[in-house]
């Protein structure tokens, strides 16, 4: 990616940056940054620092793309 989630969050705060079909859910990237940021957090608490492994068992979900940004 060339633009960070962070650096898009602060250019399209309110846009819509997922859909959720399933769910019937929309999340704005600022939204999708938090959470990344959330789980960047909790996985830092964990233990999990730069060059772990993680592994992720999910079916398409918000929250696996917000994984993604946090172990990024």
């Amino acid at each position: 990616m060339t633009l960070s989630l962070e650096r898009r969050a602060a250019l399209w705060g309110d846009r819509t940056a997922v859909v959720d079909a399933s769910a019937d859910r929309r999340v704005s990237y600022a939204d999708l940054d938090s959470e990344a940021d959330a789980m960047a957090r909790k996985l830092s608490a964990l233990g999990v620092g730069p060059g772990d492994s993680v592994a992720v068992l999910s079916r398409n979900r918000v929250e696996t793309l917000a994984l993604l940004f946090a172990v990024r």
